[in-house]
């Protein structure tokens, strides 16, 4: 089993450092924006992997409210399964405001602005540092109960900043892809403007 994990922590590695060299070196410098594009590449698979996580603790903390007083022992994993997407997720939040900063910099002349997305994006990782602080220090049979409706509140923000951008004028970038109203009708306005 060990050796599994060694082959897959370099597979992983192997992975990344290709993605970084593909990133720095092999993809054209964006005629717009210039090398400051290559930050995207970070950028965008953080909010990626932010959605991701938030929404493993999101279903992770149904499943323990679920199970609390029917299957104690499932209940238990699902809650430590929430607590360790929390922490991926902050982190992978606090990675995404981050470079979004420093392009921002680049792109606009500003570290930070108080547009919709970046300010309900600061609400997101602020409610899910409660979420990680009330976990470090609430005691007793409470805690796992109050995190995760904690949980549950923080998530209620994360469609919040995905449609912010579309909701209000924001200076941050709109939508590049938009989806028609029905479930798997996708289209590219974008696409379609350009081809006319």
């Amino acid at each position: 089993m060990k050796v599994f994990r060694w082959l897959w922590l370099a597979l992983t590695l192997a992975l990344l450092a290709n993605g970084f060299r593909v990133a720095m070196f092999v993809v054209p410098i964006d005629q717009e924006q210039g090398e400051i594009s290559r930050i995207l590449y970070y950028h965008v698979p953080s909010w990626c992997g932010m959605a991701v996580f938030f929404a493993v603790n999101l279903i992770c903390s149904l499943v323990y409210l679920a199970l609390r007083n029917k299957n104690r022992e499932r209940a238990l994993k699902a809650d430590a399964l929430a607590l360790a997407s929390a922490e991926m997720g902050v982190v992978y939040c606090l990675i995404g405001m981050t470079t979004g900063s420093l392009w921002g910099r680049a792109a606009w002349g500003i570290w930070w602005t108080w547009d919709a997305r970046l300010t309900t994006t600061l609400v997101l990782w602020l409610i899910y540092v409660a979420y990680l602080l009330v976990r470090r220090f609430v005691t007793g049979p409470e805690m796992r109960t109050l995190a995760a409706v904690v949980a549950i509140f923080g998530y209620l923000d994360v469609p919040i900043v995905y449609m912010s951008t579309r909701w209000w004028r924001t200076q941050h970038p709109a939508p590049v892809v938009e989806y028609g109203r029905m479930a798997g009708v996708g289209y590219f306005r974008g696409y379609a403007a350009i081809r006319g």
